[in-house]
């Protein structure tokens, strides 16, 4: 299934040669539709986005996705009621993750980075495996530096480290050798959402319905 159907973009990221492929940062596209499969829509809202991106890292990072897990995970209350259950779509992202991502293949952590800097480009980032330690130690624990530093307050240093998180965390999210590629082109993880609705047709929730990996960019 490929939920950029009806979607166009010009831009080609067509690389002829073969680079190793690390495959430790990739953007992820989240996607809603209704039951019906009508009103497909990309999120290119933050908060959204960010909602269903969190849930699915913190589930990855605390416990392998098996099928005894979710079901212990989906007895509990989780933090937005709104995202349940995960029931078998999470087993089915974990090995999509496992067949593609050589890094998480080999090390099961994952983090976040949010696009906050650089317009009509991909919002949302999973960064996996080793290079987990290599981003944190690279752009997120000098943030933390800074603030002990300036005691909270909004130093030269704090900005200076916000500002290398923000852009250089960019630029290493899209460094070509890091991400998953097919025949010389980058991919994107799309994870589709489908509407649940109530008795009077209010939405009451989003349930995880698919995903795949296709071409980031394509005519």
């Amino acid at each position: 299934m490929r939920f950029y159907i009806g979607m166009k973009i010009a831009i080609s990221n067509y690389q002829p040669n073969n680079y190793t492929n690390f495959k430790a940062a990739y953007p992820v596209r989240y996607w809603v539709r209704e039951a019906d499969g009508s009103g497909l829509h990309q999120i290119l809202d933050m908060k959204m986005g960010g909602s269903f991106q969190e849930e699915i890292i913190g589930f990855l990072n605390k416990l392998s996705p098996t099928k005894q897990n979710i079901k212990a995970v989906n007895k509990n209350k989780i933090k937005n009621k709104k995202l349940r259950p995960f029931d078998g779509m999470m087993q089915k992202l974990f090995d999509l993750l496992i067949e593609k991502d050589v890094d998480y293949r080999q090390n099961m952590n994952v983090r976040s980075f949010y696009n906050r800097v650089v317009p009509g480009r991909n919002l949302f980032y999973f960064i996996t495996g080793d290079h987990v330690a290599d981003f944190n130690n690279k752009y997120a624990k000098p943030i933390g530096r800074a603030m002990r530093e300036g005691k909270g307050q909004e130093t030269p240093t704090l900005t200076n480290a916000k500002n290398n998180f923000n852009y250089g965390g960019y630029q290493y999210v899209n460094d070509f050798t890091r991400r998953i590629k097919k025949d010389g082109r980058t991919e994107v993880l799309n994870i589709l959402y489908e509407v649940e609705r109530d008795g009077e047709n209010k939405i009451s929730g989003y349930k995880m319905a698919d995903m795949n990996f296709t071409e980031e960019f394509y005519r």
